[in-house]
């Protein structure tokens, strides 16, 4: 027997980077996020990025060999909406969060820290292929930026049309 998505309980530590997950205990609505390492040197951190209704937002977790989370199998795949959002040089969309950036190096996306006091939290990119969290933004030239994009479960013994839509994003205002 078989049952997709694939999921179970596990420490955030046992995660790897990129894999998808969701809160365990917290509550019953909990956003899906990607597990995320970041490391400057000096500080080596784990944390995920939660794919809010307001774009996602990163958290760094201070004890994830405690730390639960429902830890789902399979690949995510990103797909990028070319018809809205979509600009070849850095304009609008470069440091909005949500945003998707492809360059030579590979995709990243986009992200701030979870509001916290009232205050908006510190903008960062996403490497998507290391699932690298890191706080300097990719270079400006020979880049697409896309403001539109859906992220979806896939599972390599189901048929891609049965994939599951985990999130899907549009900037917000005028862009």
């Amino acid at each position: 027997m078989k049952i997709f998505p694939n999921a179970k309980v596990q420490t955030l530590k046992d995660c790897h980077p990129g894999q998808l997950v969701r809160g365990y205990g917290y509550s019953e609505d909990s956003d899906f996020g990607i597990v995320f390492d970041f490391d400057n040197g000096d500080i080596k951190k784990r944390g995920v990025i939660s794919l809010t209704k307001n774009g996602p937002e990163y958290s760094f977790d201070e004890e994830p060999d405690i730390a639960k989370v429902l830890a789902y199998g399979g690949e995510l795949v990103f797909e990028v909406n070319q018809l809205q959002h979509c600009e070849s040089r850095a304009s609008s969309l470069y440091d909005q969060k949500g945003v998707l950036v492809g360059t030579a190096a590979g995709w990243s996306l986009n992200v701030q820290a979870e509001e916290q006091f009232g205050r908006r939290g510190r903008r960062a990119q996403l490497h998507l292929p290391s699932a690298i969290l890191s706080f300097g933004q990719d270079q400006a030239q020979g880049v697409g930026f896309f403001g539109s994009w859906s992220v979806y479960l896939e599972d390599e013994d189901r048929p891609v049309e049965r994939r599951v839509l985990i999130a899907k994003f549009t900037v917000k205002g005028e862009v």
